[in-house]
This record gives C-alpha cells, sequence and structure tokens, in this order.
C-alpha cells in the first residue's frame, strides 16, 4: 500500500480522548503507527495536565509512549521563558500543569506586581473575576503577556467549556497587548514539531476536530490537514473557509495514508 504522508501529528481533546477517556480503536490505531517507522507526535493545546499524566494514560492503556513524543504548549512555554531570561513568572494554569514549569522563577500566587511574564492557561473551573482582575493587573503593571494556546472552546464531559484563548482575547483587550501565543495555532509551534519529526511538511499531517486551529493553521505552514468527526466537529465547519486536505470520521481512518494495513474494516474517506 502506497503511502500519501511520512510523519503524523494527532491533537488529543477530541481526536484521541473524550472525556478522558481514549475513542474506540484509539489504542490499535496508536499501537499499529508505533509499531511502524512513522515518527508521530502528539501536539496538543492541553494545559490542564502535564505531560507526564498523557504519557501514563497510555501506558495504561498498552502504548509505550515517551514525554518527547508529546508536545503542549506549558512544554513549549517553559522553554520559551527560559530562552528569554525570564526574572518573574506569573502563572495561570491548572495546579497539575505547574510541574512543567519547574526551575523558573515564580511570583507569590497573590501578587499583583512584579512579574515580567504572565502565562496564561486552561485553569478550567478554577477561573473567577479575581483571577483575571489579578492577571490584569500584573499586566498593567509592566508584565509580558504569554498564551498557552488561542483555542476558542473544547468539549469536556459536562458540554463544550470555554478554551484558554477566550480569556486571552479578554486580557489582550483590556491591555491592549498583543500576546505572545505558544501553542495553535501559532505557527512556531507546529514548525516545532515538525523539526521533532525531521518530515517535510508537504508529507506530514495534523489531524485535528477543530477546523481553525488545528487543520487551517496546520496548512499555513505547508501541512496537510486532516479533520476528524468525531469531538467538537460541526457539520458546519465545512463551511467556514478552511478546506481539509481529508474528512474522516475517526482517527483511525488515517492509517491507510500512512500506507498501514488495518484490520479495522474500513478505508479513509478523502473530502467528504
Amino acid at each position: 500500500m502506497d503511502a500519501e504522508l511520512d510523519g503524523l501529528l494527532l491533537d488529543l481533546d477530541g481526536v484521541l480522548v473524550t472525556g478522558g477517556r481514549p475513542l474506540p480503536g484509539v489504542p490499535e490505531m496508536l499501537a499499529t503507527v508505533l509499531a511502524s517507522d512513522v515518527p508521530l507526535r502528539i501536539l496538543s493545546n492541553t494545559t490542564l495536565v502535564p505531560r507526564r499524566f498523557i504519557v501514563e494514560r497510555f501506558r495504561s492503556l498498552g502504548i509505550p509512549l515517551t514525554a518527547d513524543m508529546v508536545l503542549t504548549p506549558p512544554a513549549a512555554a517553559a522553554r520559551w521563558l527560559h530562552d528569554q531570561g525570564a526574572q518573574a513568572v506569573a502563572l495561570f494554569v491548572a495546579p497539575g500543569t505547574r510541574e512543567e514549569f519547574a526551575g523558573l522563577p515564580l511570583v507569590d500566587p497573590e501578587a499583583e506586581s512584579g512579574a515580567d511574564f504572565v502565562v496564561v492557561g486552561d485553569m478550567g473551573d478554577e477561573w473567577s473575576a479575581p483571577a483575571l482582575n489579578r492577571a490584569l493587573r500584573l499586566l498593567v503593571n509592566g508584565a509580558r503577556l504569554v498564551a498557552l494556546g488561542m483555542g476558542r472552546y473544547w468539549k469536556a464531559p459536562d458540554g463544550l467549556r470555554l478554551d484558554t484563548g477566550a480569556y486571552v482575547s479578554a486580557l489582550s483587550f483590556a491591555t491592549g497587548q498583543e500576546p505572545v501565543v505558544i501553542g495553535k495555532p501559532a505557527p512556531a509551534f507546529f514548525r516545532l514539531a515538525l523539526e521533532a519529526l525531521g518530515v517535510p511538511a508537504n508529507r506530514t499531517a495534523m489531524v485535528g476536530d477543530d477546523i481553525i486551529s488545528d487543520v487551517g493553521a496546520a496548512q499555513q505552514v505547508g501541512l496537510k490537514g486532516i479533520l476528524v468527526k468525531t469531538g467538537k466537529f460541526r457539520p458546519e465547519d465545512l463551511e467556514r473557509g478552511v478546506t481539509p486536505d481529508w474528512v474522516v470520521p475517526d482517527v483511525t481512518h488515517v492509517l491507510p495514508l500512512l500506507g498501514l494495513h488495518t484490520d479495522l474494516g474500513h478505508i479513509p474517506t478523502t473530502n467528504e
């Protein structure tokens, strides 16, 4: 079977898992790819959990992922902040995600001044008006706004929820600052993943359930874009001005595009 792709980037929520549980066929699909010579990275905008949690989740299913196979905005941001010589970082991220920033100088959790960077991710139910106002005060007092992605919303177990971009946009509007975006849809995030894969962009696909932040943004840097009809997909997404290279029912349909045999009983649907 001839392969149309040589490398693969996979979104996490809505593509591999939903509500913290793997979608049907995902463990078998990942096992097939990992057993081949196809380079793979999970390229997720999740900021609620550290990479360690993602790796452990899949290892419990018998999928031998390693931390370097997972690229998330917190991991990339920690590297970037270190390179910037950050002196005082204020984190607005989920508690478990803070471990990705180990070794960086952090300000007191109640401080309203003295930071040179404010890092905003998804804090889930911990978001509140006081938290947003503290971030605002830090920014007005001289800090630079760093966004861990600009996703609009995502599908949680209880339904759609606001994603990081909604909170960042509020702070950007209030302060007049353009955020430094680390995560999808920023081109640098995709390029970092491509560098790790070592595969040309035109032979690599990004698989996602967000036609703008996953598919459209990936296509902007020369990647192929595959839209899955799982997660937050809606039929009207196909009328938003982005034309995916492939539209497939779920991620397991990507295997034949990689030249991999599958016994899951289906073939990919091209531009449904």
